[in-house]
């Protein structure tokens, strides 16, 4: 599986302001766990990975317990 790495951001550190800030292949690979304060983007991050590994033909499984995820990726 031929991954590219996921950008999710910008750096804010003072020495490396700007710089991309990217998910490696290496993790994708493996179990992924994204957590982080209501509106941080958490929803937005996985939905965009999973629908890039989707269109690049690669397999996915998404663990959604309310559904809402899934049901958007599916829409």
């Amino acid at each position: 599986m031929d991954l590219t790495p996921a950008l999710i951001g910008q750096s804010l550190d003072p020495y490396r302001e700007g710089t991309p800030v990217r998910i490696v292949p290496d993790a994708r690979r493996k179990h992924l766990s994204v957590c982080g304060a209501t509106g941080a983007g958490k929803s937005h991050l996985i939905r965009s990975m999973v629908a890039a590994d989707i269109a690049a033909g690669h397999g996915v499984t998404v663990i959604d317990p309310h559904g809402d995820l899934v049901a958007g990726l599916l829409a």
